[in-house]
């Protein structure tokens, strides 16, 4: 599973970067998004399933600021 840190990326640039890294990246292939706000995480996965692509986990560590989601590529 591919890594794409997003701290400190505001929307819409962390959409754009993490639909930019699932392009390059082989179709079926897992990519762990992480992000520092519940807001970024709920405007990425929007944007990420509005375009095709499919969430299969979310994960929140509030205490760090940390929230994770697994998006699968199944775009070619």
């Amino acid at each position: 599973m591919e890594e794409l840190n997003l701290i400190g990326i505001k929307c819409p640039l962390n959409f754009v970067k993490a639909k930019i890294k699932l392009e390059k990246m082989p179709k079926d292939k897992d990519l762990k998004i992480i992000l520092d706000s519940l807001e970024n995480r709920e405007s990425v996965i929007k944007s990420l399933e509005t375009e095709g692509y499919k969430i299969i986990a979310k994960y929140e560590n509030p205490e760090n600021n940390l929230w994770e989601i697994i998006v699968k590529n199944l775009i070619i």
